[in-house]
C-alpha cells in the first residue's frame, strides 16, 4: 500500500497509469495547499509495493511516498515542509507589501494576518512577535540590495562610472513603474524607526551601508582604472550620491512628479563627469 498525503478530496483520476496500464490517483490539486490537519489518502496499487520508478516520479512532484516497507521511502523534500515554507513566505510577502504601504507601525498583526489568509497560530509558529517579523521584512530587503543593486549592476565590470548611471536608470524606471508611490522602502523604515526603535535603526544602517558601499566601490574602481582624478576624497562623494539619490526619492514621492527624479539623477550624473579624467 502507498500513502500518499493530502486530503481525500484532491485525489482525482487522470495523473498517469503504471505499466499495467491502470490509472494512477492525481496529487496535482495538493500541491502549494496548506492542507491542514494532515489527512492520508490509502492507494493499493495491485497488491504490491511501489517500485522505484515510481517514487523518482512522485519526488519530482514535490509528493512525500510512505509505504509499509521504510527502506523505499526516502522523499527529496515532503509536502509539510514545502507548505511549511510556502505559509512562511505568505506571511512574508504579506508583510512587505503592507509595511511599504503603509509603515511598520501603521501596518497591525490583524491587517497581516487577514491579507495573508494566514491563522494567529501558524504565525507565532514562525515569528516570536511582530518585531521578529519586521527584522525579517529588512532581511528580505537586505537580500534584494545584494542581489539586484549589488550583483545585478555593481559587478566588477570595465565602466565602474557606468554603473553608478546604471544605477540612476535603474532608481527613475522602478518609480516610473510605481507611479512615484511607495518611495524607497528602506528610506521609509528609516525615517519612521530610526528615533524610536534602536534595533530596527542599526539594521536599517547596516542595509543602507552596504547599498552607499557599492557606490563607494565602484568609485574606488573608476579611480584605479584612470577614469576618475586622483586627488578626490571617495568617501565624501559616495555619501554624496547617496544621500542625493535617496532624497530625491523621498521628495519624487511627496511631490507625485517624475520629473523631479530625473532632474536630480541628471544632475548627479552631471557632477561625476565634473571629476572624470578626459
Amino acid at each position: 500500500m502507498v500513502l500518499i498525503a493530502g486530503g481525500v478530496s484532491g485525489v482525482t483520476p487522470g495523473w498517469g497509469s503504471d505499466e499495467a496500464g491502470r490509472e494512477l490517483p492525481s496529487v496535482e490539486a495538493n500541491l502549494g495547499r496548506d492542507p491542514g490537519p494532515a489527512l492520508l489518502a490509502p492507494v493499493v496499487l495491485g497488491g504490491q509495493p511501489p517500485g522505484r520508478d515510481l517514487e523518482i516520479l512522485l519526488d519530482s512532484l514535490l509528493v512525500s511516498v510512505y509505504c509499509t516497507d521504510r527502506s523505499v521511502h526516502n522523499p527529496k523534500i515532503t509536502m509539510q515542509e514545502e507548505t511549511s515554507k510556502s505559509t512562511k513566505e505568505q506571511i512574508l510577502q504579506t508583510a512587505c507589501r503592507l509595511i511599504h504601504r503603509n509603515g511598520f507601525n501603521n501596518t497591525s498583526l490583524e491587517d497581516i494576518l487577514r491579507e495573508s489568509g494566514v491563522g494567529k497560530g501558524n504565525f507565532y509558529y514562525y515569528f516570536k512577535s511582530k518585531d521578529e517579523l519586521g527584522y525579517a521584512v529588512l532581511d528580505r530587503l537586505a537580500l534584494w540590495t545584494s542581489q539586484q543593486i549589488g550583483q545585478e549592476i555593481f559587478g566588477g565590470g570595465e565602466d565602474p562610472v557606468g554603473e553608478i548611471f546604471h544605477l540612476f536608470d535603474l532608481v527613475v524606471a522602478m518609480q516610473r513603474e510605481a507611479g512615484c508611490m511607495g518611495g524607497c522602502p528602506l528610506g521609509n523604515l528609516a525615517i519612521e524607526m530610526s528615533d524610536i526603535h534602536n534595533g530596527f535603526r542599526q539594521r536599517i544602517e547596516e542595509i543602507l551601508a552596504s547599498w552607499r558601499g557599492y557606490i563607494a566601490g565602484a568609485l574606488t574602481r573608476a579611480q584605479s582604472k584612470g577614469q576618475l582624478a586622483q586627488n578626490l576624497q571617495l568617501d565624501r562623494i559616495a555619501d554624496f550620491i547617496f544621500a542625493g539619490v535617496e532624497g530625491a526619492i523621498l521628495v519624487t514621492k511627496v511631490r507625485k512628479d517624475l520629473a523631479v527624479l530625473e532632474g536630480c539623477l541628471d544632475e548627479l550624473k552631471q557632477y561625476v563627469r565634473r571629476y572624470l579624467v578626459s
